[in-house]
């Protein structure tokens, strides 16, 4: 639609230019982009919200701290939430890290950081109660989304060293200035399933290689990726707390 691809073209060169400011401080600068980014991402539906901090789970683990954490606000409580949060991996749906400029080390860095969701176990047997059925158990995984958002890459970026990343974004390059988006096509199998576990899922989708690169319209590309994700992943499982609880007893 023509009209979409200019406005998106318009927010696209807005964010061009608000990324090559910098602040003479380092976190400063950092959370100034961080905030760009999470303004990019007003596109998501209500249901879902956008934070930043650390991910758990309920046998104990943390996720190293995350930049932005989009998850489904319907079913979590605020653990803690102020410049922070901690959100259960049960509900998220998308983690992302952001950098100003993007170099060798700081994508490895950003892809360790992102992977360290991995290590945390989504319970699968979350329940709600229904007035005309009683018990419905919600028995499905999901995999969040692992994005990379950079204003600058100064490092070649290809579906090889980005394997574990779902959209890598970067608004310019060192090397043609154009930048590019490139984005993993996922199926529902690759995020959600009643049938495959949390390993066989991540196995799978680090195995899939169909990856599309763009170097034009690339905010177009990433806002409708998002969407079209989180309509796969529709809604995220509904949060075990039973688990939470009974762990947190255990190490009392």
């Amino acid at each position: 639609m023509e009209y979409l691809n200019k406005l998106f073209s318009v927010k696209e060169e807005n964010l061009k230019q608000m990324f090559s400011l910098k602040i003479n401080h380092n976190p400063s600068d950092g959370k100034f982009k961080e905030e760009l980014v999470k303004a990019v991402l007003d596109i998501i539906p209500q249901r879902y919200k956008v934070t930043n901090g650390f991910i758990i789970d309920s046998h104990g683990k943390m996720s190293k701290e995350m930049d932005i954490i989009i998850y489904d606000d319907v079913y979590v409580p605020r653990f803690f939430v102020s410049s922070y949060s901690v959100i259960p991996i049960e509900s998220v749906v998308a983690v992302c890290q952001v950098k100003t400029t993007l170099s060798k080390m700081e994508l490895i860095n950003s892809i360790d950081n992102l992977n360290s969701i991995d290590y945390l176990t989504p319970e699968k047997n979350g329940q709600i109660i229904s007035a005309t059925s009683g018990t419905i158990r919600e028995k499905r995984y999901i995999l969040p989304l692992k994005i990379l958002f950079c204003g600058m890459s100064k490092t070649k970026i290809d579906k090889d060293s980005c394997k574990a990343i779902d959209i890598v974004f970067s608004l310019t390059s060192s090397s043609d200035n154009l930048g590019k988006i490139q984005i993993k096509q996922l199926d529902d199998d690759n995020l959600v399933s009643t049938s495959l576990d949390i390993i066989e899922m991540k196995t799978k989708k680090m195995e899939n290689n169909n990856v599309v690169v763009y170097s034009k319209e690339k905010l177009y590309h990433f806002y409708f990726s998002v969407l079209r994700y989180l309509t796969l992943i529709n809604n995220s499982m509904i949060i075990n707390y039973q688990k939470y609880y009974k762990e947190g007893k255990e190490n009392e």
